[in-house]
């Protein structure tokens, strides 16, 4: 069974022994025993002379009915390393029944530095070079038919003989030292009247709208040519249809093509000759839009508005803070660089940041200049590790700390608090409570009360500090059944004005209770915006997390579909509640995106005043970003 590096394959676990040749000598075997499944493969490399060897990006997937398939092991955020060469898979298999398994390659080198390497006769095909740097390399005979080359810097490199057929050649950099065929090196410099036609602007939401844009001279007949999502067959454009000069194609789904595109996808555009353009974006960068800036020649990032059939708009009133310090930025598990879903933040007393790291089951700490200190955690049952459920959502949500800087921590697969010595991180204890069904969010009070937020009920629960049980806050509205939160997942404590505020996900919005009753008091902030345009006080859709700084009397809120972070005026008089004053909306900070101050998918939130620090859970760029809060001060009105 032979595996290409685009290509799925199932493999049906029926016999102690499955062979297949996988991907120019890679081996792939499966063993099958009655209490689990062990797989191993000898994967090999490209390994340019003097550089470091280059691995494809594997995904081991898995599944019992092909409907569902769940991720075994994955490389793709690290190509350059060998991946592991055996996986055990104990108690895998369903009694009496099939376990399925599929071997992907997703090999991507998107900007690795290859320039001046030694390539030639590689096999490289269906790779992702986009933004790489191969200026000066050897690359004779190479083959890299299919290859994704969209600006690839190739000045000076060596292709003679190399096989470019099908190969995507959209802003690529050669010059007069480039060794390259007539005919490639015509295509590249544009006089292919097909360049004129470029992808232009997506939007993976709504009516999942692709733009074509013919930035060229001329018209262009485009009868014949297709465009395809990653998952779907193609839609083929009609017969008679022409893009004229400076002119917008916009196809809709279910009108035109008969696909939706995903939060993370990608779109191909392909004439009947050849591969014209293509973009791929991560995770909710295309929710709102994806698009070039300037039209139809700039470089895809996320966008503040859709513009669908007309020309994209850069949000240049946006303000963006740059951070004093990221940590992560990759997906992986390696320690103090990458993370798994980066989610809940607080800051300790000593101003150490603890980040929940929740795929990964554990808790990153660093200190107040980005340093890394250790990890606590971990998967599994003991003390102070976070549970792996075989079903639900699982480990580190809210975290919490006490004056004495014990550091509370919500296990949500385990439905518990792990307790830890904020010095040693070391666990001390743990609180368990029969009401805990879904614990997310958790805030301390100064008297040492634990409300803890459920989303199995959503319920707000109290606590005393050793676990004793002390009741619930309320959670149906006067007519006792509308109940006052929809997906309850981060709280927030203004004990100085008697408050409680709880984000409601699903209604867009934070509700307030008032902190000595427990009773909602009706009023709430934030709430959904009207149209694709961000709002001031106003959100796109989901709340995820919040920050009250009582110092300064503001509250941060994540706009996580906008990009941003609003800043509201904690004063109650200023109308913190009400919508005609955009719920004392006094700024915002940050755009889509995966530059520094950009954010995809902005989540939980931690600020200290008193080290001048506020920290965001970067969750679709898998990292953090932390600032100064006196720079973001600064900016406001």
């Amino acid at each position: 069974m032979a595996l290409r590096p685009d290509s799925t394959s199932h493999f049906r676990v029926t016999a102690l022994l499955l062979l297949a040749p996988v991907c120019s000598g890679h081996e792939l075997s499966i063993e099958a025993g009655s209490e689990a499944v062990s797989l191993s493969w000898q994967p090999t490399s490209i390994t340019p002379v003097g550089r470091t060897p280059i691995y494809p990006a594997y995904e081991l997937q898995r599944s019992h009915d092909l409907a569902i398939w769940e991720t075994v092991l994955s490389t793709q955020d690290n190509p350059l390393k060998a991946p592991a060469e055996r996986v055990e898979l104990v108690h895998d298999l369903i009694p009496n029944g099939p376990t399925f398994f599929r071997l992907r390659f997703q090999t991507t080198l998107m900007g690795t530095d290859l320039s001046g390497a030694d390539l030639q006769d590689s096999p490289l095909g269906g790779i992702d070079f986009s933004g790489a740097d191969l200026a000066g390399a050897a690359l004779q005979n190479a083959r890299l038919t299919g290859s994704n080359l969209t600006s690839v810097d190739l000045r000076g490199a060596n292709l003679e003989g190399a096989d470019l057929s099908e190969a995507i050649l959209f802003d690529v950099l050669i010059d007069d030292q480039t060794i390259i065929d007539a005919e490639t090196r015509r295509r590249i410099e544009g006089a292919d009247v097909e360049t004129s036609i470029v992808i232009n602007e997506v939007r993976a939401s709504g009516d999942d709208e692709i733009e074509l844009y013919n930035r060229g001279g001329i018209e262009v007949d485009l009868s014949g040519w297709q465009i395809a999502d990653e998952r779907n067959d193609p839609y083929v454009i009609p017969e008679g249809s022409n893009l004229a000069a400076g002119h917008y194609l916009v196809l809709v789904t279910g009108t035109h093509h008969a696909f939706g595109l995903g939060g993370a996808d990608s779109v191909t555009l392909r004439s009947p000759r050849k591969t014209v353009d293509h973009v791929v974006w991560a995770s909710g960068a295309a929710n709102t839009s994806y698009c070039r800036i300037p039209s139809g020649s700039g470089a895809f990032r996320p966008c503040f508005q859709a513009t669908m059939g007309a020309q994209n708009l850069d949000d240049l009133t946006t303000t963006i803070i740059s951070p004093i310090w990221i940590a992560g930025g990759v997906q992986g598990s390696a320690r103090g660089t990458q993370f798994d879903e980066p989610n809940e933040l607080t800051f300790d007393q000593q101003g150490n940041l603890w980040a929940g790291d929740v795929d990964n089951l554990r808790v990153q700490v660093f200190d107040a200049d980005g340093n890394f200190v250790t990890v606590v955690g971990g998967a599994g049952e003991g003390l102070g590790q976070f549970v792996e459920p075989l079903t639900g959502k699982q480990g580190p949500e809210a975290i919490a700390v006490s004056t004495d800087n014990q550091v509370y921590v919500v296990d949500r697969g385990g439905a518990k608090i792990n307790v830890y010595d904020g010095e040693a991180f070391s666990p001390l204890r743990e609180i368990r409570s029969d009401q805990f069904i879904d614990p997310t969010g958790l805030s301390l009070s100064t008297e040492g009360i634990l409300y803890v937020a459920d989303q199995g009920s959503d319920q707000i629960h109290r606590v005393d500090t050793e676990g004793q049980y002390l009741g619930v806050l309320q959670f149906s509205q006067d007519d006792g059944v509308t109940p006052v939160l929809a997906k309850t997942e981060t709280l927030g404590l203004d004990e100085s004005r008697d408050w409680l505020f709880a984000s409601s996900e699903d209604a867009s919005r934070i509700e307030i209770f008032q902190l000595s009753t427990g009773l909602w008091t009706g009023n709430h902030l934030v709430e959904l915006q009207s149209g694709s345009v961000p709002e001031p006080g106003r959100v796109v859709d989901d709340v995820e997390g919040f920050a009250i700084d009582t110092l300064n009397n503001l509250v941060f809120v994540s706009d996580e579909d906008n990009g941003r972070i609003l800043i509201h005026n904690l004063d109650a008089k200023s109308g913190l509640t009400d919508p005609d004053t955009n719920f004392a909306f006094l700024s915002a900070f940050g755009r889509l995106g995966s530059q520094e101050g950009e954010f995809l998918s902005a989540d939980g939130i931690a600020v200290m005043p008193e080290t001048d620090r506020l920290a965001v859970a970067d969750q679709g760029n898998y990292r953090i970003q932390v600032f100064k809060l006196s720079d973001i001060i600064a900016t406001l009105p």
